[in-house]
């Protein structure tokens, strides 16, 4: 497969390679932002290389068949991730060392209500519009959109991360998994008591995702790029 590289950014090492990758899946969502998707039947993602040593990563362009290069979109997405990663303290976001957290959570008492990550709302948002739902529940559609065909680019746990950004075409590879298994339920009803979720929400989450990029967020997330993020021109009550 063809691929161009943009750059990459942050300053983690090897063998600290989940660092890595969320250092630039964090540039890609700068780039996405400042530049937008690129042109049709290309992709952004990461890039591994191989080398003598090994290999490393970076954050570039790749598509089928025998096309040139989006020269004109990866010119501005070099100039952007430069911009990016000129501005950001990146040591001062790298997490703290397991261990260090192991050692303060000795010092605490045991909480049977401490963890209570998995029914935290969340919120899927665009400009346009925002729905709302428990963690677990999103993390059991993106299992079933997996299940039905959906292929994502990255590791399945990241988009369950605020601030996750999903493409367009990512959201609408979603949409039609979803709407594959209630075509699969229209024809075999009983499937249905097999769905590990409702069914009611899975359908709202399933029209969602396939209507253009949205961001994974906590709860306020919307409401705070409303007020400080989107144009404040026009802007809609947001539909719940």
């Amino acid at each position: 497969m063809p691929s161009e590289n943009i750059g990459d950014c942050g300053t983690a090492q090897f063998p600290d390679k989940h660092w890595i990758i969320a250092e630039l899946e964090l540039g890609i969502c700068y780039i996405r932002h400042a530049c937008g998707s690129p042109p049709p039947g290309y992709e952004l993602g990461i890039i591994w290389h191989e080398h003598d040593l090994g290999e490393y990563a970076s954050i570039g362009v790749t598509w089928d068949g025998p096309k040139d290069a989006p020269w004109e979109y990866i010119a501005r997405a070099e100039t952007a991730l430069s911009r990016f990663d000129d501005a950001v303290a990146w040591s001062e976001l790298k997490p703290e060392p397991e261990e260090e957290w192991e050692d303060e959570d000795e010092d605490e008492p045991d909480d049977p209500d401490e963890d209570v990550s998995e029914s935290d709302p969340i919120e899927l948002y665009r400009r346009e519009e925002m729905v709302e739902a428990d963690q677990k529940d999103w993390h059991m559609a993106l299992l079933i959109f997996q299940e039905m065909g959906w292929l994502p680019v990255r590791p399945l746990e990241t988009y369950d991360h605020p601030l996750m950004f999903v493409t367009d075409d990512e959201g609408k590879s979603m949409q039609r998994a979803g709407r594959s298994l209630f075509a699969v339920i229209q024809d075999e009803p009983f499937v249905s008591a097999s769905v590990q979720m409702d069914l009611g929400l899975f359908h709202n989450l399933t029209e969602f995702v396939g209507g253009g990029a949205f961001i994974v967020g906590r709860p306020g997330s919307y409401e705070d790029a409303r007020q400080n993020d989107f144009p404040k021109t026009d802007m809609p009550d947001v539909p719940r």
